[in-house]
């Protein structure tokens, strides 16, 4: 599926822009550092996905449902 997704040209590839992309860790960040909600090990961003290896803090649905919502809005204002 990686491969499917690292190859696709279609679809979006919002994060393939730097300031997106750069909005994306910094969030992913923000998680760990200010938010406590986990443990990163590692992570990536790609054109149109993301990996992400953590320990919860936080119940996962919670921390994903900040993550995802704080980057959905940040990004929306980029297009603004």
């Amino acid at each position: 599926m990686d491969r499917l997704l690292d190859n696709a040209r279609t679809g979006p590839l919002h994060m393939a822009q730097p300031e997106i992309a750069r909005l994306v860790a910094e969030a992913i960040v923000e998680g760990r550092d200010t938010l406590n909600h986990y443990d990163l090990h590692a992570y990536v961003v790609m054109a149109n996905h993301v990996h992400i290896l953590i320990t919860p803090k936080v119940l996962v649905p919670r921390l994903m449902q900040r993550l995802k919502g704080s980057t959905a809005r940040r990004a929306t204002r980029c297009w603004d």
